[in-house]
């Protein structure tokens, strides 16, 4: 196997596995959930008067936990490039430290899957004595959440028992048309692309096993590894960073490109594992600068890129996902991730997905 070539994610075909974990039936559910996100929010999904609220807004401020918080890292980069002001905000940090910052004018968005999250849950009362309005986002219509907000965004996941997959790339979706929607309209080619993007779904998830497969071959079982991008791909650092943890409990870090050369660089030895996310844009050629100083100080990197260009260095394996829209590639890169923690959870003999000291929903800061 030439590892400098690319390994695309474009295979058709899916084998009959009667013994699928549930881990990887509900990623499979992905592309069914995230097309009917799509087809509940251009058909009267959101209202006039969400819309007046969002364009109305001084700041949108995007507030959960875990992949609730990592999701709308992509819609903040989207908002940037339509010149509109959002952060994203840890709902624990906002709750206890950051709560100052919140002003009149501000949209909070709070995103729970559950819309029950302690943290996010306690935010309610506080937000809207700051802001006088509240948008949820959930997957779950009858919760605490969705029953305190005055603009209800549903996701339509169905039921999700596992590690987040389905309720997370469906959240993603939700957010980017938000963005494009609420700032003006939705673009024809972005209106395809939205539409491509259960399909593409589909063909990445029928390839991701044989590809995680191919990076444990390649690097080897890791016992620590960086999750290295920037722009909208570190929502896919963080959630890949969360996912690997708990889903196959490997040690994993998240980290800006731009961060990780201002000294954690010093770690890189012949043991060090990194995966980095570089879809086309603005940061493609720093991701790759970066890939090939890690290969060059003895580390083995796994390159996942839209570019088309791969990087030819033996310590360095490519991985070709089809998207030219950067934001949009994030709801395909995590499928690396999960099909990673899947293969690293079989080879140490557990099951993949499922909780032992905590659970699904959290209720308890």
């Amino acid at each position: 196997m030439c590892l400098c070539a690319f390994v695309p994610l474009c295979l058709s075909g899916r084998k009959d596995n009667r013994a699928l974990s549930d881990f990887l039936h509900e990623i499979r559910e992905q592309p069914a959930a995230v097309k009917a996100t799509l087809d509940y929010l251009l058909s009267g999904g959101i209202d006039d008067a969400f819309i007046r609220d969002w364009r109305s807004a001084e700041t949108v401020i995007f507030t959960g936990m875990g992949s609730s918080c990592f999701a709308p890292l992509t819609a903040m980069n989207l908002m940037a490039a339509y010149e509109r002001r959002a952060f994203v905000l840890d709902a624990s940090e906002l709750l206890h430290y950051n709560m100052g910052i919140i002003r009149s004018g501000d949209l909070p968005v709070l995103i729970s899957q559950s819309g029950e999250s302690v943290e996010t849950v306690k935010l309610l009362d506080l937000m809207r004595e700051k802001t006088g309005r509240i948008v949820s986002l959930t997957n779950t219509g009858d919760s605490t959440l969705a029953a305190g907000s005055d603009h209800l965004l549903l996701t339509r996941a169905g039921n999700e028992e596992m590690t987040s997959s389905k309720t997370y790339v469906s959240t993603i979706m939700l957010l980017l048309l938000i963005v494009h929607i609420g700032n003006g309209d939705l673009p024809e080619t972005v209106r395809k692309a939205v539409y491509d993007i259960p399909g593409k779904l589909d063909e990445i998830i029928n390839s991701s096993q044989e590809t995680a497969r191919r990076i444990l071959d390649y690097m080897g079982m890791p016992q620590h590894l960086e999750l290295i991008s920037r722009g909208p791909s570190m929502a896919t650092a963080r959630q890949g960073a969360l996912v690997l943890k708990e889903a196959s409990g490997t040690l994993t870090e998240a980290m800006n490109g731009g961060e990780f050369r201002h000294g954690p660089m010093e770690a890189v030895n012949s043991d060090f594992k990194a995966v980095i996310f570089a879809p086309s844009g603005p940061s493609y050629a720093l991701n790759a600068g970066m890939a090939e100083d890690i290969a060059g100080f003895g580390g083995k990197v796994a390159f996942v890129t839209s570019s088309g260009k791969a990087l030819n260095d033996k310590r360095i394996m490519n991985i070709e996902i089809p998207e030219d829209d950067p934001y949009l590639f994030t709801m395909l890169d995590i499928q690396v991730i999960d099909f990673l923690a899947m293969e690293i959870a079989r080879e140490k003999g557990f099951k993949a997905g499922s909780f032992t000291h905590g659970a699904k929903v959290t209720t308890k800061e």
